[in-house]
């Protein structure tokens, strides 16, 4: 590493961090410790046969330790995913979700909202 980056990245970690997480992108095992899950690990399921013509991508968050902004983007990944194989999203936010409140607000239950 030059002597600038060296110099610039020690005075400001959260860029040393994110060059990190670009460079070791490609790394299976840094990428399922970053996200705390496998992302090629799919589940196939049935729920009736409602709607057997699609295939729907069930997305659940609930992880009460992440902030709103990590939590938007790994839901920008997932809807990419979903977008990229021409799956349908369907998103829940559970009442693990840390915006989550314990009555409902303006009639609704969902955190996102």
């Amino acid at each position: 590493m030059n002597v600038f980056l060296d110099h610039f990245t020690k005075k400001h970690p959260r860029i040393a961090c994110a060059l990190y997480a670009w460079k070791h992108g490609g790394d299976m095992d840094y990428v399922k410790r970053a996200m705390r899950q496998n992302p090629l690990v799919m589940q196939v399921r049935s729920y009736g046969s409602l709607n057997r013509d699609k295939n729907i991508y069930y997305i659940e968050f609930g992880d009460p330790g992440d902030g709103f902004f990590a939590e938007y983007g790994k839901l920008l990944k997932y809807l990419y995913f979903a977008d990229r194989f021409s799956l349908i999203p369907v998103i829940r936010f559970t009442e693990k979700y840390l915006y989550a409140e314990k009555d409902a607000v303006n009639g609704s239950t969902n955190p996102f909202e």
